[in-house]
């Protein structure tokens, strides 16, 4: 078993722009772009067909923060118009294993286009298997109600449990919607960014931040207001990163990074910026494969 050593400087985990790859061609068995970091094997979609689709002359953009290319335009797209399979959703194993089980913070951020009936997220999975343990985040259908049944269409939202759960109402896999925003408020494209806290003993905690286009990233982790904060428990070796994306088409997504600070996932400087030893990094990116129960 490898345990890496505390590092002084931070790191990006994951990267996943999509750069240069083929137009309208199936997410499934595609490998590295020109810009991927942090990322081994192949993409593979769960749902049959081409419903996850790769482009090469578009991006979720004008948006605030970090390029959503660097090397060339490409990002996925809903290829296949009218296929809302909550079964529509694919993994692709990282270079290093994320510990839930340990204290640790870590920063993410995807941009998404949930234009009109469209719902997509990406987030972090313990396999490929329908069984598989996972959280991340999202935008929802234009008719979407949470599990309480209550109205929660075009929001951002939050999701846990595992890839095949069959929850209240259209509520299953990745597209169960654990929490939200109010509903509208995200309808189209915005860039997410969220940090997610895990702990040893206690509860997880997800915070997410949404911007639009001409919004200002924040740069005080002191004082912004989040856009949507939630909880949950898990101890799982996350070594998958996840995806999903479904509805009647033109739904995007792109420009995935994960990474130990702020700045890593926004280009931004956090005022001010955690310690190194308060990130945990070694439970963050160590390969320890420590389990307890969820």
């Amino acid at each position: 078993m490898v345990v890496l050593a505390p590092v002084s400087e931070a790191a990006l985990i994951v990267q996943e722009l999509f750069d240069g790859m083929g137009l309208d061609v199936s997410i499934n068995g595609q490998g590295d772009s020109g810009s991927s970091v942090g990322l081994s094997g192949t993409w593979a979609q769960n749902a049959g067909g081409t419903a996850i689709s790769t482009a090469s002359n578009f991006n979720v953009q004008p948006l605030p923060g970090l390029p959503p290319q660097t090397v060339g335009l490409g990002g996925l797209w809903m290829g296949a118009g009218g296929n809302w399979n909550t079964g529509i959703w694919a993994t692709r194993p990282m270079a290093s294993v994320i510990d839930f089980g340990v204290d640790s913070t870590l920063y993410f951020s995807v941009r998404i286009n949930n234009t009109g009936d469209v719902a997509g997220g990406f987030g972090f999975a313990s396999g490929s298997a329908a069984n598989s343990e996972f959280v991340g985040v999202g935008g929802h259908w234009d008719n979407h109600t949470d599990l309480a049944g209550a109205q929660a269409r075009n929001s951002l939202y939050t999701t846990w449990g595992t890839l095949d759960q069959n929850l209240a109402g259209n509520n299953d896999g990745p597209y169960a919607m654990r929490a939200h925003t109010a509903a509208g408020t995200m309808n189209g494209r915005a860039l997410v960014v969220g940090r997610l806290t895990t702990r040893s003993a206690g509860v997880d905690a997800l915070d997410v931040k949404l911007y639009f286009d001409g919004g200002t990233i924040d740069n005080n982790l002191d004082t912004i207001a989040w856009s949507l904060s939630d909880s949950f428990s898990s101890s799982m070796a996350a070594s998958n990163l996840l995806l999903w994306l479904n509805g009647s088409g033109n739904g995007e997504l792109d420009a995935i990074r994960v990474g130990t600070t702020w700045e890593d996932v926004t280009g931004v400087a956090a005022v001010p910026e955690p310690t190194v030893a308060g990130l945990g990094l070694v439970g963050l990116v160590a390969l320890l494969r420590r389990r307890r129960g969820v």
